[in-house]
């Protein structure tokens, strides 16, 4: 696995793991309570954060644990940096810069 560089979310992991499938995602946890998402970072829209459930396997499409102000700066984020998050991306997966 390796850390997204590009951004951060304080008291969360945002990585990438080598070697995924496609779409373009990195995967968003907060360990110590138990949850992980895939978020789609060129499918996310200023009022949409795109992220398929990977922990827990019982969650809907969509549906994340990030609220509020979080969910709107992390959003706003995401959208600013999504050409960084390709180049990572790409790096993590075919080696390409």
């Amino acid at each position: 696995m390796s850390r997204v560089k590009c951004m951060e979310l304080p008291g969360y992991q945002l990585l990438f793991i080598p070697g995924d499938h496609a779409p373009p995602h990195f995967h968003l946890s907060k360990t110590d309570e138990r949850w992980e998402v895939a978020v789609e970072f060129l499918s996310c829209t200023v009022t949409h954060l795109q992220t398929r459930p990977v922990r827990p396997a019982s969650w809907k499409e969509n549906q994340h644990p990030l609220k509020g102000r979080i969910l709107q700066s992390f959003r706003k984020d995401v959208i600013k940096n999504r050409a960084k998050l390709l180049a990572e991306w790409n790096k993590a997966h075919i080696g390409l810069e």
